[in-house]
């Protein structure tokens, strides 16, 4: 199965490295433009979204639900994350009042929006350019349906994803 570690170097480059330790950085990123999997770290389950307002973890089932690509962002090292059957990327919908936690939903590429461009942080985290909160697997509950949210960083698994080749 090959999957990415996803890893940032110091010189702000997205590398992807197969743990075969094959390397590639963002000069071409073309496999990063290729229809992936986003897996939870700790559950291997993946994301998926079956309609533009929920977006939630699921069990692998090959379907086009669950294939999203990273798109180059209005800045070097910034990414759209596009979901590919829909065509549409992923954004910020509502924030808790204390705003410490916020739902996703699906929408129109708007290119001045910076809530629908993310990054990758060297732990494995994928962060929102506009609040800098994580993806994370709502509350640690890997079951099918949890919601998946961005939230403050807090280190534990429920906020790391891997990137895997959809043929795998």
């Amino acid at each position: 199965m090959a999957s990415y570690k996803i890893k940032w170097y110091t010189n702000f480059y997205l590398v992807l490295a197969f743990y075969t330790n094959f390397v590639l950085t963002s000069g071409d990123c073309k496999d990063l433009y290729q229809q992936q999997l986003l897996r939870s770290t700790a559950s291997a389950m993946v994301v998926e979204s079956t309609n533009p307002s929920q977006v939630q973890l699921q069990v692998f089932l090959s379907t086009a639900q669950q294939l999203w690509s990273f798109q180059r962002g209005s800045r070097a090292g910034l990414f759209y994350i596009l979901h590919e059957s829909s065509g549409m990327v992923l954004d910020i919908n509502i924030c808790d009042s204390e705003g410490q936690s916020c739902t996703l939903k699906l929408t129109s590429l708007n290119p001045s929006n910076r809530q629908q461009q993310w990054f990758i942080n060297k732990d494995g985290t994928i962060a929102n350019s506009f609040n800098l909160m994580n993806l994370e697997v709502q509350g640690g509950i890997y079951a099918k349906g949890t919601p998946i949210v961005i939230s403050n960083p807090n280190g534990l698994l429920q906020q790391q994803f891997t990137l895997q080749d959809r043929s795998q």
